[in-house]
C-alpha cells in the first residue's frame, strides 16, 4: 500500500529548542563574609520557535499558524551577599 508522503508529516510540528545559560562568580570578602554575582541568560540565542498546528488540516499539509511558542531572550543579572 502506498501512501502519500505528506500523511505522516501532517503529524509533526516544527522543532523547539532554546539555549539557556548561567555564569556565577563566589567572591571572598572576609573568612565569613561571601558575595555571589551571577548572570543568567534563557534563550540567548533568541530564536524564534513557531508554535504547533492547533487542529490538524490535511487539505494544506506544511501549514503552520503565524504564532510563537516560547519568549524572548531573558538575561537576569543578582548579587547575594553571604554572612
Amino acid at each position: 500500500m502506498l501512501q502519500h508522503p505528506t500523511v505522516a508529516n501532517c503529524l509533526r510540528g516544527p522543532g523547539y529548542w532554546t539555549l539557556d545559560a548561567d555564569i556565577s562568580k563566589t567572591f571572598v570578602i572576609r573568612e565569613q563574609f561571601r558575595l555571589q554575582f551571577r548572570c543568567e541568560a534563557y534563550n540567548l540565542t533568541n530564536k524564534v520557535n513557531m508554535g504547533q498546528w492547533t487542529a490538524l488540516q490535511f487539505d494544506y499539509p506544511g501549514y503552520i499558524d503565524g504564532y510563537t511558542n516560547g519568549t524572548p531572550r531573558v538575561i537576569q543579572l543578582g548579587l547575594r551577599l553571604s554572612f
